[in-house]
C-alpha cells in the first residue's frame, strides 16, 4: 500500500533524493469508523440520518400516546391529569391518524382551518425537507485562496520511464561537428552561461537540463582513450493513447495536443490533504498544417495481404487486376488552378524565393505550395495538363498496381514527397527499403532493375518537396531561420460505400492523401499541478496547461541562438545549434543571435538523421529537429515495419492506434494531429528533464530540496443542487410570512400574553370540562396557579373506556345533512349499539371511591 512506503532515500539518475517521512495520520486512520462506503456521498447520509431523526420525532409521541393511554385506562383522574393528558395526546398524529374530533373540520371555525391546515401542511413539507435538504451536500478538497510556503521533496517514477532511464552519466555534455567524420565542437561555458542566463533562479529548464533519456558509451580513439557518452532513443511504451496530460520521469506529456515539458518532478512533503500550486516550465512543442492534396487511392479490400500471404484464402480478387484499382480526382485536377502559385519554387539558385523564410514560418503556405506542386507532378505522370478535360470523380487506373498491392487499410502511410504511390516509383522505393535495412550488410541496393529511371521519376518529387523545407543541408548555418519538415500523409482507408461502417472483402475503400508541413518551437507555459498529499509520483495530477501571460512585449522572453564562426566552414549538416533562454544583458551580445517573443521556433538542422543513434550528447541542439526526420522517414513509411529500432506508428499492429488514425486521418487537422502526437511520442521516449527549480539548495535531513509557494487543500462542503432545497426553503419562507405576522400582532397589543395564557388555559380539557359541569365563575377567570390549587384535583366527568365497539348510523347522519358523529347514551334510532363487556370496568380512585360523584358516575356507567 502506498502509505505504507519506506521512509528512506531514492536514487535518481545518480542522484541521491530522500524522500518525505511517512504519510501524517496514517495511524490514526486506521482507528477510524467506515461509516461512508463507496458508493453513498455525505449528503446521502446526512439526508438518512435527518429522514431517520425527524420519523423518529414523529413516531416517538405515537409510542409514548400508546403507553400512556394503557396507563389510564378507566381511571378517574383529576382536571390537571386529564389537561396534561390531552395535551400529550392531541399533540401526536394520533387525531389525525384516527380522525378523531380534534382533527375534524366540519362545524370548525373557517380560521382555524386555514391554520390548522397550514400547520399540517408546514410539518409535511419540515419532514421532506429533512430528507431531501442534505442529498446535494458533498465534500470536497479545495485549494486555499492564499499561498504559504510549502517544501518539497523529490519524487521518482517507478513506472517504466523510470524504470527505464539511466542514471547521469559522470562524463560532461558534448557536442560532435561533421556528418562522416566528426571533430569536437562543444560550446563553451561562458556560451552555456549565456543561453542559461535567462533561466537562472527559476523552474524552467536551461541547455543542459534537457539530456537524453539514454546513452552508449565508446572510446575516443583520437585522444587519450577517453569514454564519450551517445544519446540513444530506447523506445519505453506509447504515451500518445493516453487522454490526460501524463507525467512521466523528466517530463509532462500533452498526449492530445502533441508537447513536452522539461521538469525533475518534485512534490511537496507533510500535507495531510495535499496543494495546488503553479510553475513555468519550458516546453516544446511540434506545430503541423496539412492540405488535402484533392485526390484518393481506391482499391478493393482484400486484394493485398489476404491473397498474398495466404494463398488458400479465396477472397474472389484477382491480385494482378489493375482495373479496379485507381486514383480518383476529388477537385486535384478538375479544379485546379494551373498557373503558378507565389513564392516560385521553380526558380533555383540566387533569385530562388523557396528558401526566404522569416523567424516565423508559414506552414500553412508551405503545405500548399507543397501540396501544388505533388499533383503538378502527378498530373504530369497521369498525362493531365489544363487543357485536359477533367471532372471530380474522374478515376484514373493507370500507375497504381504496385502500391496497391502492398498497402494496408489499417494503417497509415507517411513519406517524404516522393510519388512513392505510382508504379514508376516502386524500384525506388526497394531501393530506399533496402538501403535503410540491408545496404549495411549487404551493397545490393544500387544492383535494383529499373532504379535509375525510377529515381528520375520521382526526382521532381523529391527535389520540390526538399524545398518546402526552406534550407539546403550545404547552406551555412543560420541561427533565426526555422527548420521545417514536410512530406505526405495517407490517411487510413474509408470504405466508399458510407453505409459500411467495417471494412468487406471485394468492397471498396478510398485512402484521403494529404501534404504536410511541420516545425517545432519553445515556449513558457505555466502549469498547474494538484497533488492529494501521498509522497508519491502517482498522486500528481496536472490540472491545466495555459501559455504564459505576459503583461507587454518588451516581459517576453528573450530568445537566445549561438552564432557560428565563419571560418570554421560548417553547414547546417555539420553542426547543431545551441539555443535557450538569455538574460537582457546579452541581447546584443556578438556570440549569440536573439529574439523576443512568447515563442521561439527552433533553427534548421540537417535533414538526413533519424532518432535511432545521435552523434553526441548535446540532446537540446538534436533531438527536436531529428524526430521530425524520423517521423517522415521511417516510422510509418511501411506498415508494421520498423527501422532503426523505433516503433511502427503505423496502426498495423496497433488496433487501438489504428481506430485513433481512422477517425483523425479523415480531416487535414486531423492528419496534422497524428504528426504531432507521433513526434512527441518519439521525443518523450528520448529525452529527459533534470531541472528541480531548487538547484541552489542544499537537502536538509528529511530530503526537504527547498520551498515553494503553494495553495494548502483544505475540507469544503458543497451544495450541489438548489433544487433539492426547495421544500426547506417554501418552510422557511412560510416561517418568516408567520414569524412577520406574530410580530406585528404582538406590536400592536392585537395579542398579548395574558390573551395568549387566557385561551392556553380555557381550551385546556380540565378547564374546558369543569366550566361546563359548574357554574363557578372562578374557574374560568383564575390564573393557572390559581386553578391548580382550588380545581385541579376534582374529579371530571370522563367516561371510562369499555370493550363495546361504537358503531355509527351513517345513513342517519347523511339524511340530517350531518357528519356522522359517535354518540353515548340511550339506544334508539339514532343511537350508538354497545356490545357487552365480558367484565366489568374497574374505576380507581382514592380519593373519592366513596363520594356521591363517584357513585353517580358508577351507575350511569353500569
Amino acid at each position: 500500500m502506498e502509505d505504507s512506503v519506506a521512509c528512506s532515500a531514492q536514487t535518481f539518475q545518480g542522484q541521491e533524493f530522500p524522500t518525505s517521512g511517512c504519510a501524517p495520520g496514517a495511524l490514526g486512520q486506521a482507528q477510524e469508523l467506515p461509516v461512508i462506503h463507496h458508493g453513498i456521498t455525505i449528503g446521502e447520509v446526512a439526508g438518512i440520518i435527518s429522514g431517520v431523526t425527524s420519523l423518529v420525532s414523529l413516531t416517538l409521541p405515537l409510542i409514548v400516546a400508546l403507553i400512556l393511554v394503557w396507563s389510564i385506562k378507566n381511571r378517574q383522574l383529576n382536571a390537571s391529569t386529564w389537561s396534561s393528558t390531552a395535551k400529550t395526546l392531541q399533540g401526536t398524529l394520533w387525531p389525525m391518524l384516527l380522525q378523531s374530533d380534534s382533527a375534524r373540520g366540519t362545524f370548525v371555525a373557517r380560521q382555524v382551518t386555514i391554520v390548522s391546515t397550514t400547520l399540517t401542511c408546514a410539518v409535511v413539507l419540515l419532514f421532506a425537507a429533512h430528507i431531501i435538504t442534505p442529498l446535494p451536500l458533498t465534500e470536497e478538497i479545495q485549494p486555499a485562496s492564499d499561498t504559504s510556503p510549502v517544501s518539497f521533496v523529490y519524487a521518482r517514477d517507478l513506472t517504466f520511464f523510470g524504470q527505464g532511464t539511466a542514471a547521469r552519466p559522470t562524463q560532461p555534455l558534448h557536442r560532435s561537428c561533421g556528418t562522416k567524420v566528426y571533430t569536437d565542437c562543444t560550446p563553451s561555458q561562458e556560451l552555456f552561461d549565456k543561453l542559461s542566463s535567462g533561466s537562472i533562479g527559476t523552474t524552467i529548464a536551461g541547455p543542459k537540463d534537457i539530456q537524453f533519456r539514454n546513452f552508449f558509451f565508446y572510446q575516443n580513439q583520437t585522444t587519450s582513450n577517453e569514454s564519450i557518452t551517445v544519446g540513444l532513443t530506447r523506445p519505453m511504451q506509447y504515451l500518445l493513447l493516453n487522454t490526460d496530460y501524463t507525467i512521466v520521469e523528466g517530463l509532462i506529456v500533452d498526449p492530445n495536443n502533441g508537447g513536452i515539458g522539461f521538469r525533475n518532478h518534485t512534490v511537496p512533503t507533510g500535507l495531510q490533504l495535499g496543494a495546488t500550486w503553479l510553475e513555468d516550465i519550458l516546453w516544446v512543442q511540434p506545430e503541423t498544417v496539412c492540405t488535402a492534396n484533392n485526390f484518393s487511392i481506391h482499391f478493393p479490400f482484400g486484394n493485398t495481404h489476404l491473397n498474398q500471404l495466404f494463398d488458400g484464402v479465396d477472397t474472389g480478387i484477382d491480385p494482378n487486376a489493375a482495373t479496379d484499382r485507381y486514383l480518383q480526382d476529388d477537385g486535384a485536377f478538375a479544379s485546379r488552378n494551373w498557373s503558378i502559385p507565389s513564392p516560385r519554387w521553380d526558380i533555383y539558385g540566387e533569385d530562388s524565393l523557396w528558401n526566404i523564410t522569416g523567424p516565423i514560418p508559414d506552414l500553412a503556405q508551405r503545405a500548399f505550395l507543397g501540396a501544388w506542386w505533388d499533383n503538378q507532378f502527378t498530373a504530369s505522370a497521369l498525362k493531365l495538363s489544363q487543357n485536359s478535360t477533367t471532372y471530380i470523380g474522374n478515376k484514373y487506373d493507370q500507375e497504381f498496381k504496385n502500391y496497391t498491392s502492398i498497402i494496408n487499410p489499417f494503417a497509415i502511410t507517411i513519406s517524404n514527397i516522393d510519388g512513392a504511390f505510382m508504379d514508376p516509383a516502386w524500384a525506388y522505393n526497394l531501393w530506399k527499403f533496402v538501403t535503410n535495412n540491408l545496404q549495411r550488410y549487404f551493397p545490393i541496393a544500387d544492383f535494383i532493375p529499373g532504379v535509375n529511371a525510377s529515381y528520375k521519376f520521382v526526382h521532381n518529387f523529391l527535389a520540390y518537396g526538399h524545398r518546402c523545407f526552406g534550407f539546403d543541408d550545404f547552406d551555412k548555418p543560420n541561427p533565426l531561420k526555422p527548420y521545417i519538415r514536410c512530406g505526405n500523409l495517407y490517411g487510413v482507408a474509408i470504405p466508399d460505400d458510407p453505409r459500411q461502417n467495417e471494412f468487406q472483402i471485394g468492397a471498396m475503400v478510398g485512402q484521403p492523401v494529404y501534404t504536410c508541413a511541420s516545425s517545432v518551437k519553445a515556449m513558457i507555459k505555466t502549469v498547474e499541478f494538484t497533488f492529494n498529499g501521498t509522497s508519491s509520483l502517482n498522486n500528481v495530477v496536472v490540472s491545466s496547461i495555459i501559455d504564459k501571460n505576459y503583461t507587454s512585449p518588451e516581459a517576453e522572453p528573450l530568445w537566445g541562438v549561438e552564432n557560428v564562426d565563419p571560418s570554421l566552414n560548417l553547414n547546417i549538416s555539420d553542426i547543431n545549434l545551441l539555443w535557450g533562454l538569455v538574460s537582457d544583458l546579452y541581447e546584443n551580445d556578438p556570440e549569440i543571435s536573439t529574439i523576443r517573443g512568447k515563442d521561439f521556433y527552433l533553427p534548421v538542422a540537417y535533414s538526413v538523421t533519424d532518432m535511432s543513434v545521435f552523434k553526441d550528447s548535446l540532446a537540446v541542439a538534436s533531438v527536436f529537429t531529428t524526430a521530425w526526420s524520423s517521423v517522415y522517414q521511417e516510422v510509418a513509411w511501411i506498415a508494421g515495419t520498423s527501422f532503426g529500432g523505433l516503433p511502427s506508428y503505423s496502426g498495423d499492429i496497433q488496433y487501438s492506434l489504428f481506430l485513433k488514425w481512422r477517425d483523425l486521418s479523415r480531416t487535414k487537422d486531423g492528419a496534422a494531429q497524428i504528426l504531432n502526437l507521433i513526434w512527441t511520442d518519439l521525443v518523450a521516449s528520448a529525452v529527459v528533464g533534470t531541472k528541480t527549480g531548487f538547484d541552489n539548495s542544499v537537502s536538509s535531513d528529511g530530503g526537504i530540496l527547498g520551498k515553494r509557494e503553494a495553495h494548502k487543500h483544505h475540507s469544503v462542503v458543497v451544495y450541489g443542487n438548489l433544487l433539492f432545497a426547495i421544500p426547506a426553503a417554501i418552510v422557511f419562507l412560510l416561517w418568516i410570512l408567520l414569524l412577520v405576522m406574530a410580530i406585528v400582532l404582538l406590536i400592536s397589543r392585537k395579542v398579548t400574553r395574558d390573551m395568549l395564557s387566557y385561551y392556553m388555559n380555557q381550551s385546556s380539557l380540565g378547564r374546558a370540562v369543569l366550566n361546563a359541569e359548574q357554574s363557578n365563575s372562578r374557574i374560568a377567570t383564575s390564573t393557572s396557579s390559581q386553578w391548580v390549587k382550588e380545581f385541579g384535583n376534582d374529579i371530571i366527568g370522563i367516561r371510562p373506556y369499555t370493550r363495546r365497539a361504537l358503531i355509527s348510523n351513517d345513513d342517519g347522519a347523511r339524511q340530517r345533512g350531518q357528519s356522522p358523529v359517535q354518540q353515548h347514551g340511550e339506544e334508539g334510532n339514532e343511537s350508538t349499539e354497545l356490545e357487552i363487556m365480558e367484565e366489568e370496568p374497574r374505576v380507581e380512585t382514592e380519593d373519592f371511591r366513596s363520594g356521591t360523584l363517584y357513585k353517580l358516575l358508577r351507575s350511569k356507567t353500569l
